[in-house]
């Protein structure tokens, strides 16, 4: 079977093919071949392959033999044309109806001896390097390849190589998406048929394009989801059969047993485009992704079962970590580069964590750890860690069902920090609701007993900035090592203080803090 240009013919080289009609010699018969030859050389490759080639005098016009590699293309003396391609020259044959760059010739950009490469099956998916062999190219019997190639030209034996056969390429497709169709079968235990609607695709997209590549996706939309047993369940109540057309727009419709994959020969990230139309599908009253979300979500509390942890997975209407009650939860925000149960919690300080893993300083996060196998869960905050319960999947089902998911209000950040020689700090921090980005409040005093300051006005621009107040006016010039505290015409000389050295300082001693909520499980659960 000539099966392996039918899926590589357009990425072997990353070069522009096209696919064409079955080809038709136009070298003549010649008593005397040597009038047409203008030379031959050959080319080794490695275990033992060597690619014979006669240039003729026919401008664009060349004659290939490969031998040694295991392809029904091997020992057949192929008529190729020859395409100059900016720094490449490129030798081109039909097979299978479609064009086959059988070898590359490239020069390198800054001069030197050019590279060949051989491109065929058996000679590995990315090609094949061939070097020139002058002495063996004086010695190639040019008149006997010759030959070889009319008889095999007039036999047939290279048309039947050459030729597009509709029946045998819908055969080929049918028996690589019955594979596919097994592998979905197992995963969702069910006894699903394919079929490909043939009569919406003609023979150019048949040659051009990767069918099984197109139409694979629906398959492996549904066992992607049935590595959940909520998706299981789906498959088997509601797919019996699975089809695969070309159309104007990408469509998965499910209906009547029935899933009906639409694609067409512009579609792209049809993986991404099928998994999102399966999970919009409705299904025990909501949705294939919500039901495959809600059976991932994971919930721990505490044993008077007052505090709430809940873990609800991508797909959900608000995935991520959350915290609350029995009644609401809401969002506790985690970094993108840690994994789920991370969050900001500079209250508590954990010596032992490494204090820059990807540009983050973990002595000031804690976290919530679950273990869905064992059944447990704990939230760690600093180097304090509290057991928590994991709720078995009937009660985490009937949690999630009931509670309320709400928008919590952000807790407010320090913005700037300086300290005078006495002791006195000057603290700025600001809202991080958006939108509230410029609602900033001051802070002055001793440390634990710092008083909120009557804000009149803000200044920001490429200067710095200045934080005017009744008691005086805070001002932070870019790239001094001081601040100011004016009052009146008096100047106080203040020294910046780093807030990214000082969150366990700002957030435990300066007072401002005492007693704040951040949202997070630490609230609750940071006492020792």
């Amino acid at each position: 079977m000539r099966h392996w240009l039918r899926v590589n013919c357009l990425i072997l080289l990353a070069l522009a093919m096209s696919c064409a009609s079955n080809p038709k010699s136009t070298i003549q018969r010649a008593d005397d071949p040597t009038v047409l030859i203008e030379r031959g050389r050959l080319f080794n490759g490695s275990d033992g392959v060597k690619v014979e080639m006669i240039e003729l005098k026919e401008p664009g016009k060349a004659l290939v033999r490969v031998t040694g590699v295991r392809s029904e293309q091997a020992d057949k003396v192929f008529e190729h044309r020859v395409n100059e391609n900016g720094r490449r020259l490129e030798y081109i044959t039909q097979i299978d109806g479609r064009d086959q760059y059988t070898l590359v010739r490239t020069t390198p950009l800054r001069g030197g001896d050019p590279s060949w490469r051989l491109y065929m099956r058996g000679a590995g998916f990315r090609g094949m390097d061939i070097e020139f062999d002058e002495e063996a190219s004086e010695k190639l019997d040019v008149i006997a390849m010759y030959r070889m190639y009319e008889e095999q030209r007039d036999t047939g034996v290279l048309e039947a190589v050459q030729r597009f056969e509709r029946d045998e390429e819908e055969k080929y497709v049918n028996e690589k998406l019955a594979e596919e169709l097994a592998d979905t079968n197992e995963a969702c235990k069910t006894n699903i048929s394919f079929s490909v609607d043939w009569s919406t695709i003609d023979d150019d997209t048949l040659k051009e394009y990767s069918i099984t590549g197109y139409c694979e996706h629906v398959l492996e939309a549904i066992a992607r989801y049935c590595e959940d047993e909520p998706g299981r369940r789906f498959a088997k109540a509601n797919i019996d059969s699975a089809s695969c057309r070309f159309g104007d727009e990408m469509s998965l419709v499910v209906a009547d047993k029935a899933a009906v994959w639409t694609t067409n020969r512009e579609g792209s990230n049809m993986s991404d485009f099928t998994r999102d139309a399966l999970g919009d599908a409705a299904f025990e009253g909501s949705n294939l992704r919500a039901k495959i979300a809600l059976g991932n979500t994971q919930v721990c509390t505490d044993d008077a079962r007052e505090h709430f942890v809940m873990f609800a997975p991508d797909g959900s209407d608000s995935p991520g970590m959350h915290y609350g009650d029995a009644k609401q939860v809401h969002p506790v925000p985690t970094p993108q580069l840690l994994s789920g149960g991370w969050f900001f919690e500079p209250r508590h300080y954990n010596e032992g964590y490494n204090s820059s893993f990807r540009g983050m300083d973990l002595r000031v996060f804690s976290k919530v750890e679950t273990n869905a196998e064992e059944g447990t869960c704990e939230v760690t905050c600093g180097t304090h860690t509290t057991a928590l319960n994991l709720l078995p999947n009937d009660e985490m089902q009937s949690f999630v069902e009931g509670v309320e998911v709400v928008k919590a209000e952000p807790p407010r950040i320090p913005h700037a920090l300086a300290r005078d020689r006495r002791g006195i700090y000057y603290l700025v921090d600001r809202s991080q609701e958006p939108g509230r980005e410029r609602d900033f409040r001051l802070y002055v005093g001793p440390l634990g007993n710092l008083k909120r300051q009557s804000m009149r006005n803000v200044v920001s621009d490429s200067e710095g900035e200045i934080f005017s107040s009744k008691a005086g006016e805070l001002r932070f010039i870019l790239g001094a090592e001081d601040a100011l505290w004016i009052t009146g015409k008096r100047q106080r000389k203040l020294l910046k203080v780093p807030i990214e050295d000082n969150w366990n300082m700002i957030y435990n001693r300066l007072g401002v803090y005492f007693g704040a909520k951040l949202g997070n499980p630490c609230d609750d659960f940071g006492i020792e």
